[in-house]
């Protein structure tokens, strides 16, 4: 008989999390920010570095793209949602559930649409916080 694993606190918690970011990414406020940021059917805007983001498969359709506006600034990949107010403060840490649940389903002037790399860079210097 194979031996169980214990599960500790810490490993309930962080999947509680989880479920809970999954289920944020069906919030109807999270889909009006990507709305909002939305330029044409495949390409969105970051709000931060300004830049445009190409989510289609079509290297033909991008190549166009850039074609069209050369002095524009264009990436391939997705749009990421970021929460302003960090759902977890760097300074301060988890605090309890249900603060960690109103920060994260939140109305939709409370996050921002974000290229992969402008996300990234806010998340590295939140968590060098931490």
């Amino acid at each position: 008989m194979a031996k169980r694993k214990k599960i500790t606190p810490a490993k309930i918690s962080n999947l509680i999390k989880k479920y809970l970011r999954n289920a944020s990414l069906k919030s109807p406020y999270r889909q009006l920010v990507l709305d909002k940021a939305k330029v044409d059917a495949a390409t969105h805007q970051c709000s931060d570095c300004g830049c445009y983001i190409y989510s289609g498969v079509s290297d033909k359709n991008y190549k166009e793209l850039v074609s069209k506006h050369p002095k524009q600034c264009f990436k391939r990949g997705k749009i990421e949602v970021n929460h302003i107010e960090p759902v977890v403060e760097p300074n301060v840490g988890f605090v309890d559930w249900n603060t960690y649940v109103s920060r994260l389903f939140v109305e939709d002037d409370k996050m921002n649409a974000l290229c992969k790399e402008c996300h990234e860079k806010l998340t590295k210097e939140q968590n060098k916080k931490r």
